[in-house]
């Protein structure tokens, strides 16, 4: 039931949550029993969208609630995931609706791809990181000992339905934070215009109908180019590694966070920091446009922060030292050239991180 994208042969596709029904009844009668994952706010929010469909009408399905935020990114959570789809029957026939943002795809697919060695799944993103990132290539995985997707699998979903009318539910600071993987892709596919285009948005929930074609336009960029890279490395081998840009710093400071007493950011808040502290590097070792870095400087600082970071390298070290991408040489980055192409495994001595880290927390 593990499969990879290219096997599936199914991606993204602009739908709405009432198509949920129409993609169930198209499997039909290949699912036995339906179960909807969501986190608490996502319930209160978008769960009628998708209860209110034919299909679930008759009460035969199981609605599994979890706590919202990257806590629940844990062994925990996917015990008790497993327990009530045991109790309520999913068999191997069974179908799990994932509803919410990237910790509920990253936590349903892993699940669906363990439970009974695997089960079908459908993504239905609601958060901005969610539609154009986490749902989007068939990684999931929850978080162990304090670090980020420690254990996890490719599973790929049946389907993953982008439905925009989910962001105007969004508070404002979801959707600045989820902006950090639309610059990641616009970097990665040297196109300045998109940055350009976004700089002329408002980052809040409203915008999303004021400025409906060029938010459409923004997402559409990046889940076309992200889905172009997965398919033609579905397993992250080689040529997708580049999604990594901005993660390696990113994942560590995001990870100290929730670890240090210090308010726990946003995923995207993260990586916004690691966007501007990797392509810095990239700048210093491989003649990333100055100008290209100043825009997206002035951009995040701008429009969605400046977050805290430590003042020197040492509280990072226990998370880059676990980052997928180390080696016993050091940690790896992947960074961007002059023209913006992603290079992976780019090694960086540690006084140049320092000095990334120092170029960060001087922008305050």
């Amino acid at each position: 039931m593990i499969r990879s994208q290219r096997q599936t042969g199914i991606l993204a596709g602009w739908m709405k949550a009432a198509d949920i029904h129409k993609v169930i009844l198209q499997l039909s009668p290949s699912v036995s029993r339906l179960a909807v994952l969501c986190d608490e706010n996502t319930h209160h929010c978008c769960f009628h969208k998708v209860s209110s469909q034919p299909v679930f009408r008759d009460g035969e399905f199981s609605n599994i609630i979890i706590p919202p935020g990257e806590g629940s990114k844990s062994m925990k959570q996917c015990m008790r995931i497993s327990r009530e789809l045991l109790e309520a029957g999913i068999d191997r026939h069974g179908m799990v609706i994932n509803l919410g943002g990237g910790v509920v795809t990253d936590l349903g697919g892993f699940v669906s791809g363990i439970y009974k060695r695997g089960i079908r799944f459908l993504h239905v993103p609601t958060s901005l990181t969610g539609m154009i990132d986490a749902s989007i290539g068939g990684k999931t995985g929850i978080n162990a000992e304090g670090l980020k997707n420690q254990l996890g699998l490719f599973a790929f979903p049946v389907k993953t339905i982008i439905d925009p009318s989910f962001l105007c539910t969004l508070p404002d600071r979801e959707i600045r934070a989820g902006t950090a993987e639309i610059i990641k892709h616009s970097v990665l596919s040297a196109n300045p215009g998109i940055l350009k285009t976004l700089s002329g948005l408002e980052l809040t929930g409203n915008s999303m109908g004021k400025q409906k074609e060029d938010w459409m336009n923004v997402i559409a960029h990046s889940i076309k180019f992200k889905e172009a890279i997965v398919s033609s490395d579905p397993f992250d081998l080689h040529k997708r590694k580049v999604l990594n840009l901005g993660h390696t710093l990113g994942h560590a400071i995001e990870a100290w966070s929730m670890e240090n007493g210090v308010q726990p950011l946003r995923h995207g808040e993260a990586v916004s920091a690691g966007l501007i502290m990797e392509l810095y590097l990239s700048h210093r070792k491989t003649g990333f446009s100055k100008e290209f870095l100043d825009g997206v400087v002035r951009f995040i600082i701008e429009k969605i922060g400046w977050f805290p970071v430590p003042g020197h390298l040492e509280p990072l070290k226990k998370y880059l030292a676990h980052d997928k991408k180390s080696t016993g040489q050091g940690i790896r980055f992947v960074l961007a050239d002059e023209r913006g192409h992603g290079l992976i495994d780019q090694l960086a001595e540690e006084i140049l991180v320092l000095e990334c880290l120092n170029f960060y927390r001087s922008l305050s």
